[in-house]
């Protein structure tokens, strides 16, 4: 039965927050622990969660069970974000611009204002993030990524495509964490 009125798919299946092993039961293993999963269960909850607040569905119990994971996702992002801005996928691996690009999107959604009682996302983990980022913007405004990842056959940096889709999506990450960077003016 579909409580929510969604036509895809229950949210919140079983009254518990969602995850990539809940949604993907027969996923490979060896992402257990990388950013990217965090990311992803970041995203997958915080947008079911605004399904709930934008339909007047959400309900107290599940919403403090959701925040809980939520909280615990990124805590465990925290620990591969640099002081430098950048996230790596392990312990031992290359920043990406990529992956730094996708965290802050997914960041600035959970930071939702009537939210931060309940998560609160460091703005200077959002401001340090887009300076990472930013340093990694071509002159010709293209953003590419870093080094170790350039040698990727999907990435072109003096072909034609010009990191079209990485651009793409570094803007998107960009424009939906502007509101949350904080501007200060040197006297």
């Amino acid at each position: 039965m579909l409580v929510s009125g969604d036509a895809i798919g229950p949210v919140f299946p079983g009254d518990s927050p969602v995850g990539f092993y809940s949604m993907f039961p027969s996923g490979n293993a060896r992402y257990d622990k990388g950013s990217m999963l965090h990311v992803f269960n970041i995203g997958a909850n915080t947008w079911q969660l605004h399904y709930l607040r934008l339909t007047n569905q959400i309900r107290q119990e599940l919403a403090s069970k959701v925040f809980e994971r939520l909280n615990l996702e990124y805590v465990s992002l925290l620990r591969r974000f640099s002081a430098h801005g950048w996230l790596s996928n392990w312990d031992d691996s290359a920043p990406s611009v990529w992956l730094t690009a996708w965290a802050l999107a997914q960041l600035a959604h959970a930071a939702f204002h009537d939210w931060e009682p309940f998560i609160y996302i460091d703005p200077l983990v959002i401001s340090s993030g887009v300076t990472f980022i930013l340093n990694y913007q071509s002159s010709d405004g293209s953003f590419v990524e870093t080094e170790p990842y350039m040698l990727h056959p999907l990435h072109d940096p003096a072909g034609s495509r010009q990191n079209v889709s990485l651009t793409a999506h570094v803007l998107i990450a960009l424009e939906t964490t502007a509101s949350l960077l904080q501007v200060t003016k040197n006297s």
